[in-house]
């Protein structure tokens, strides 16, 4: 499975440093688990990193 880098996209150099760190903990989470050969039954905790980056992202978005 290939790995996935949203660091290169553009909508990404527009998001704040701490949202930016929370995308690239997701990232770092789901490439990783992509390449383990073990099977969970749950990956939300892949997908909660993310959640709080879009939270703040509306917050921002909504304030403006």
């Amino acid at each position: 499975m290939n790995h996935i880098d949203v660091t290169s996209r553009s909508w990404f150099a527009v998001l704040p440093p701490a949202q930016q760190e929370l995308h690239r903990l997701s990232m770092f989470l789901y490439n990783r688990e992509a390449a383990s050969s073990q099977v969970l039954s749950d990956y939300s905790f892949v997908l909660f990193p993310m959640s709080k980056a879009f939270e703040g992202f509306l917050k921002l978005y909504l304030l403006e």
